[in-house]
């Protein structure tokens, strides 16, 4: 959907799928482990060691700083020369584990990969134990098959010498979110004439793309993209109040390409956190739900939204000319710190995640917005390893009829900076 805007401005590698080890961008952990060089004790590249090798080999990236440890867990496709400098051309997969207490006098500690409930994963231990220049790796759980029983898994590494561990890990995996209905929300009022028929929960990604018609005029076309859409379960329907309960839990996949925007060296998108009314057309509302939403902005309005009108509380200086703010989510394709310096100034926190957190790519942002619809400043948690608590992903909808009448998208965007 187009329209003119008015505005005033890892792979698919044996070993992993084995493991179960697939899960959120949000289990990534760099915080303390963000700085180069890393000189601490026990890191490093760990290479597994095994006779007969086979497609595929695990690789651990570890990363110790002083009394904490991460660590990167690999696995490459086996390269058919035996160049120890070409093991690394081919990577399949990535994902960090969650920050974890450094090695005991033994040389002991544990990693976790936490739970997935998006992939019907369960939690993987590694046990480690530090040898000099190698590990000793206990693998437990991971199986996404509850059929399946795993028992232990045994791996030897070998720390490669005079290599840095690499702290790059390009996997963009779906981002879990928990929508929370229960904040403040009161359903629609009776009067209102509009009765919650089928409701859908989506990430509704919203941007704006300059288009020069000549050289003198620039047209603001609006870009809509509907996407992660979920029709909400009987027991979040709140019938007494024609209104909406209860939380649940969604993985969001990354916005399609159309939804990008450009901004410095990479490309941006700022999703809403919405619910939809499906008018179920000439069907029965009880029939079986379809596969995906279609969506007719003029006969089916949002009903539940993640932004209020009105000032923020509790804040000694409120953002001038904000007359309202909300939540979104803001997805960077490539890193932070390669967006347009103008607008990653309206990030409140920026440089702290360009340092620590640069390429986790999904971010919940909390954002203010002027009479415009234009979104003047966002604000990330000041602590970039609060990306990993679920306390931000929780997202907080309010049921409202403010748009029950509208025929476009009232909802805030985010205007590319460069382009004005």
């Amino acid at each position: 959907m187009e329209y003119d805007y008015p505005a005033t401005g890892w792979g698919s590698g044996m070993l992993l799928r084995h493991c179960g080890v697939w899960a959120l961008l949000w289990l990534c952990t760099a915080g303390v482990m963000g700085c180069n060089p890393f000189q601490d004790h026990y890191s490093g590249t760990y290479v597994e060691v095994r006779e007969g090798l086979e497609e595929e080999i695990l690789v651990i990236d570890l990363f110790r700083a002083g009394d904490y440890t991460n660590a990167i867990v690999r696995t490459y496709r086996v390269p058919q020369s035996s160049a120890p400098n070409e093991l690394f051309d081919d990577e399949l997969g990535c994902l960090w584990t969650v920050l974890g207490n450094a090695p005991d006098e033994s040389g002991q500690f544990s990693l976790t990969i936490p739970k997935d409930p998006a992939l019907s994963r369960e939690e993987l231990e590694l046990d480690i134990t530090l040898l000099g220049e190698s590990m000793d790796v206990a693998l437990r759980g991971g199986g996404t098959d509850p059929a399946e029983v795993l028992g232990t898994r045994l791996k030897t590494l070998a720390l490669v010498p005079d290599r840095s561990p690499n702290k790059t890990c390009e996997e963009r995996r779906p981002f879990f979110i928990q929508p929370d209905f229960d904040t403040k929300s009161t359903g629609i009022p009776p009067g209102s004439g509009h009765l919650i028929s089928r409701p859908v929960f989506s990430i509704l990604w919203l941007g704006v793309q300059a288009r020069r018609v000549d050289s003198s005029v620039i047209v603001w076309v609006a870009k809509n993209v509907i996407s992660s859409s979920v029709y909400l379960a009987k027991n979040l329907q709140d019938l007494s109040t024609n209104g909406l309960k209860g939380s649940m839990d969604l993985s969001v996949s990354t916005p399609e390409e159309r939804a990008l925007s450009e901004s410095g060296e990479t490309r941006y998108a700022l999703g809403h956190f919405v619910v939809i009314d499906d008018a179920c057309a000439q069907e029965d509302c009880s029939d079986p739900v379809p596969a995906r939403l279609s969506w007719d902005v003029e006969r089916e309005p949002i009903i539940a939204v993640s932004l209020e009108r009105g000032v923020e509380l509790g804040v000694e200086e409120p953002v001038e000319g904000a007359i309202g703010l909300g939540k979104a989510l803001f997805y960077v394709e490539g890193r932070l710190s390669q967006l347009h310096p103008d607008t990653r100034k309206l990030i409140e926190n920026a440089p702290a995640y360009v340092q620590q957190r640069d390429n986790a790519h999904f971010y919940v942002v909390d954002f203010y917005y002027d009479d415009s619809g234009n979104i003047i400043k966002m604000r990330l948690p000041p602590d970039p390893l609060s990306l990993t608590s679920l306390s931000t992903r929780q997202i907080p909808l309010v049921v409202t009829a403010d748009y029950l009448k509208s025929t476009e998208i009232l909802l805030p965007r985010l205007l590319p900076i460069e382009d004005i």
